[in-house]
């Protein structure tokens, strides 16, 4: 009695065409090959630029306590960001509440972004483009000589149009 099906393991149709799979896959792998042999060639590495990220927190300057009153952080940005900051100041519980004060500091240019005294809620989007690079600081602090505030903040900090670029 004789088996009917295929003799050995190949996965061809009975007409001897390609599947749908071998196809699929032959495409795949020239692709590749002409991907890699076009970097090879070029010799660009791709690389990319800038990723989102978040800082958040809450911190609690007090006025007149030197260590206390300031809180910041550093950022390096290159070119073409969208900045997002949100702060929030509650008044629950504080008796003497003193004014908030925020800024955004370019120390490569020297220029002052963004200067704010708030007492409650800030909400701003700023987009920072090649000629604002640099390193800035985004500070917090009080001032006064006495009392205490809690800076609940978010800042939001993503690339707005180029995310990838080539580096030779």
């Amino acid at each position: 009695m004789a088996k009917k099906g295929r003799k050995g393991s190949t996965s061809r149709s009975k007409s001897g065409e390609w599947t749908m799979m071998e196809k699929g896959l032959v495409v795949l792998v020239v692709a590749l090959a002409i991907t890699a042999t076009y970097a090879f060639m070029t010799n660009d590495e791709i690389v990319e630029v800038g990723t989102i990220e978040t800082y958040a927190g809450k911190t609690d300057l007090r006025a007149g306590d030197a260590a206390n009153s300031t809180y910041s952080f550093v950022r390096h940005l290159k070119e073409d960001y969208q900045v997002h900051i949100r702060y929030d100041v509650p008044y629950e519980g504080m008796v003497i509440q003193p004014i908030v004060h925020f800024k955004i500091w370019n120390e490569t240019t020297g220029k002052t972004l963004i200067k704010e005294t708030i007492v409650s809620t800030y909400d701003k989007n700023i987009r920072l483009d090649a000629e604002d690079a640099g390193t800035y600081e985004f500070i917090w602090w009080v001032d006064g000589p006495s009392g205490a505030s809690r800076v609940e903040y978010d800042v939001l900090i993503q690339p707005t149009e180029k995310l990838f670029e080539k580096r030779t």
